[in-house]
């Protein structure tokens, strides 16, 4: 049994949204902007519904 169709729907949107806002004008991924683009898909897709996109964050070294 898989995640509700809700979760895996919004975890879609989110990786979409991301990898749109980490490429740059050329269509190169610029991982310099990865926390920024996390920040600004979550914050404005869904603000007051932090269960569809709490799981998702960024971490790095």
């Amino acid at each position: 049994m898989g995640p509700p169709p809700s979760c895996s729907a919004a975890a879609a949107d989110i990786a979409d949204t991301f990898y749109t806002h980490l490429t740059d004008d050329e269509g190169s991924i610029d991982t310099g902007r990865a926390a920024h683009a996390l920040h600004t898909t979550l914050r404005d897709r869904r603000p007051l519904a932090p269960a569809l996109w709490a799981a998702h964050l960024h971490t790095s070294a």
